[in-house]
C-alpha cells in the first residue's frame, strides 16, 4: 500500500484484523439542543448511520461483534461511539457508558467521536484511564480550517478550539483522529488545499477524509433541491486525496478515504457512493505519479505547543 491504513496499523499492533463496532449511546449535540446553536451542521444526518439508541448498548455491542466476526472474520474489535457528540454528558455518565469497553475481552480499542468544545481536562483524564488496557482514540470533526466555512455550515465552533485540544492531546497517550470534509459549500480548491497544508503540520495521529454527500431531509439537502449548485467533481476529490497523502507524515493512520450514504437518501453527487471506484482511481493516480504517503512531507517535527486554556 502507498498509504498507512487503519487495518495495517491494527495488524501491526495485534497481529490480526480489528473491526470497528459502531454504537449509539443516545448522545445529542450542543449544536442541536440550543447550547451552542440549533439545527446542527447543515449537512448533518446522523440518522443515516442506521443506529437505534432504543436498543440497549450492551445488545448493540454483542450484535455488532457477532456480525463483524462472521462478515469480516475479525477476532478483535474497536468499540466506536459514533453518532453525535459522545463526550457531551457529565463524567460520571460517560464512565458508565465507556465501561462497556470491558464487556468482552476481544475489545482492544475504544474510539469516541466528539467536538473540540466538548472536551475538558476531566474528560481527558477519564479517557486516559482506559489507555492502561486499550488503544484509545478521540475523533474530532474538524471538517475545514476556514472559519467562514464553519460559520456557513452552522458548525458553531472555532478552529482555534480544535488546535488547542490537538496540542493538548499531543502529550497524552490518547490518539487523535481528525475529520476533514472536502466539497463544502463555498470552498474553493485553493481553500481545501490550505486545509491540507495546515492540517499536516499539527500533531495528529489519524485522519478521516469525507467527500460531501448531500442528503435528503438535511438543511443542505433542502437548499440544494431549491437551487442546485455545481458540486466538487470526482477528479478533484482524487486530486485532493493524492495531495493529502503526499503531504501527510508517514506515521499518521488513515482511518477512511471516502464515506457512503444509503442510496435512497443520497441526492448528490452520484459518484459519492462509488467507494470501489474512488479507491481504484486513487490507487491508479498514486501509482502513475509514483506518490506515497509522506513523499512531500519535509521531515520537520510537527508543531507541538503546550497551550493552556
Amino acid at each position: 500500500m502507498r498509504y498507512y491504513t487503519l487495518n495495517a496499523y491494527f495488524r501491526e499492533q495485534y497481529g490480526c484484523r480489528v473491526q470497528r463496532i459502531p454504537v449509539d449511546a443516545g448522545f445529542t449535540c450542543p449544536n442541536r439542543d440550543g447550547s451552542k446553536a440549533k439545527g446542527g451542521c447543515i449537512f448533518c444526518d446522523n440518522d443515516s448511520f442506521n443506529f437505534s439508541p432504543k436498543i440497549p448498548l450492551e445488545q448493540q455491542i454483542i450484535q455488532g461483534i457477532e456480525h463483524a466476526r462472521k462478515r469480516y472474520r475479525a477476532s478483535k474489535f474497536m468499540l466506536y461511539f459514533q453518532p453525535y457528540t459522545n463526550t457531551y454528558a457529565p463524567v460520571r455518565i460517560l464512565k458508565r457508558i465507556y465501561d462497556h469497553v470491558y464487556l468482552d475481552d476481544r475489545i482492544v480499542a475504544l474510539s469516541v467521536g466528539t467536538r473540540a468544545d466538548c472536551l475538558s481536562e476531566e474528560v481527558i483524564e477519564l479517557l486516559e484511564s482506559y489507555t492502561r488496557t486499550h488503544d484509545v482514540w478521540i475523533e474530532l470533526g474538524l471538517q475545514s480550517m476556514h472559519e467562514r466555512t464553519l460559520r456557513r455550515i452552522n458548525r458553531a465552533e472555532r478552529v482555534d478550539q480544535y488546535i488547542h485540544w490537538i496540542h493538548r492531546l499531543a502529550s497524552s497517550p490518547i490518539k487523535v483522529c481528525v475529520h476533514i470534509l472536502f466539497g463544502l459549500p463555498g470552498e474553493t480548491r485553493e481553500m481545501m488545499h490550505e486545509t491540507i497544508t495546515s492540517l499536516v503540520k499539527l500533531p495528529i495521529d489519524g485522519i478521516k477524509c469525507h467527500n460531501l454527500h448531500i442528503v435528503k431531509g438535511t438543511v443542505l439537502g433542502k437548499l440544494y433541491e431549491q437551487n442546485p449548485w455545481e458540486l466538487m467533481d470526482f477528479e478533484t476529490y482524487i486530486e485532493l486525496l493524492v495531495q493529502l497523502i503526499r503531504k501527510l507524515p508517514s506515521d499518521v493512520v488513515i482511518h477512511r478515504l471516502t464515506a457512503e450514504t444509503p442510496h435512497h437518501l443520497l441526492l448528490a453527487p452520484t459518484w459519492g457512493n462509488e467507494k470501489n471506484k474512488i479507491l481504484k482511481a486513487l490507487h491508479d493516480a498514486l501509482q502513475k505519479t509514483d506518490s506515497y504517503q509522506g513523499c512531500e512531507w519535509d521531515g520537520r517535527e510537527r508543531v507541538r505547543q503546550g497551550i493552556t486554556a
